[in-house]
């Protein structure tokens, strides 16, 4: 059996709290954007060992891609400015965050039974790492 499943999502307009600002008092060009597609692809075989064997292997790959930025609207890349209490606009300094997540997962499960008893291991290995960090 083979499965895979994709997921993508792209929000603007987050607000943002930093140095202070007040919610609302924020030009849209001051607000962040998310961007992220999750995929995800799973490989699973089973085999029947004689008439009371089973061995199960799975192996299932999944990757995210997550990119926080500033405003992608008029003004978003724009040098910041700030009147206290009054306004902000410009480029958002603090949301600039590039990663990519990947995951490799295998397992391995034997189930075994012999008359009214029943036995089963399993194995299970999972790595994940991110090549890519911000900047």
């Amino acid at each position: 059996m083979i499965r895979g499943a994709l997921s993508p999502s792209d929000v603007t307009g987050i607000q943002v709290n930093a140095q202070n600002q007040d919610f609302g008092q924020n030009a849209f060009s001051r607000t962040s954007t998310q961007n992220y597609h999750d995929g995800s692809i799973g490989v699973q075989d089973t085999w029947i060992l004689g008439s009371n064997k089973i061995n199960e292997a799975r192996y299932q790959y999944s990757r995210r891609g997550l990119l926080y930025n500033f405003s992608r609207g008029p003004g978003g890349g724009d040098v910041a400015v700030n009147i206290p209490g009054v306004a902000s606009s410009g480029r958002e300094p603090f949301s600039f965050v590039n990663r990519v997540e990947q995951r490799h997962q295998i397992s391995d499960n034997f189930h075994s039974s012999r008359d009214a008893t029943a036995s089963s291991s399993a194995r299970t290995s999972i790595t994940c790492r991110s090549p890519r960090t911000s900047r």
